[in-house]
């Protein structure tokens, strides 16, 4: 099966080859037309091994998600809580890319109501997709975890100055983490 994405890995290739030239999506369109019409040539594309197209895919989607959690640096404070909320985001999202058919035993319906069952198979597709996952639990984390208080955040930093040894340690400077 071959991969499917509906473009954001064009953002992480762009990210990486620095390379937003229109003539290269020509090029691109050109190979793909050629590969439409000459059969032969497409073969030699599927008959590439799938374990070297699972690694170019999973490059692939990293590099989509490195490219996302830089547009999120950009705009967001990285507190523990973000980072927290973000890791299990993308590692369930993760896990239901990697295993799409999770979902498929959760609504068994097999009934003659045509319109419940195409409503279930809605769920099931939308809720099979590793995006919708991360999603859903990035939104359910944020409105359920409590912000960190700064009292938290300066007492993490008074115990970091503690002396260890006879020598005075210095915490780390941090951003102000309730810039909101």
């Amino acid at each position: 099966m071959t991969p499917m994405s509906t473009f954001a890995q064009n953002n992480g290739v762009i990210a990486l080859t620095r390379c937003a030239n229109r003539r290269a999506g020509y090029a691109c369109c050109f190979f793909l037309v050629v590969m439409g019409v000459f059969a032969k040539l497409a073969a030699a594309i599927v008959s590439i091994p799938s374990s070297v197209i699972g690694g170019m895919t999973t490059f692939l989607f990293t590099a989509v998600a490195v490219s996302g959690v830089a547009i999120i640096a950009r705009g967001v404070v990285f507190t523990r809580r973000n980072r927290f909320i973000l890791t299990a985001g993308l590692s369930l999202g993760y896990g239901a890319t990697l295993v799409p058919t999770y979902f498929s035993h959760i609504f068994t319906y097999k009934g003659d109501n045509k319109s419940l069952q195409g409503f279930y198979d809605a769920i099931v597709l939308i809720m099979q997709t590793g995006f919708a996952i991360t999603a859903a639990v990035c939104m359910i984390l944020n409105l359920t975890l409590p912000e960190e208080l700064e009292e938290d955040v300066d007492a993490d930093e008074t115990d970091l100055e503690q002396p260890v040894n006879g020598h005075q340690v210095k915490a780390p400077m941090h951003d102000n983490v309730d810039a909101r």
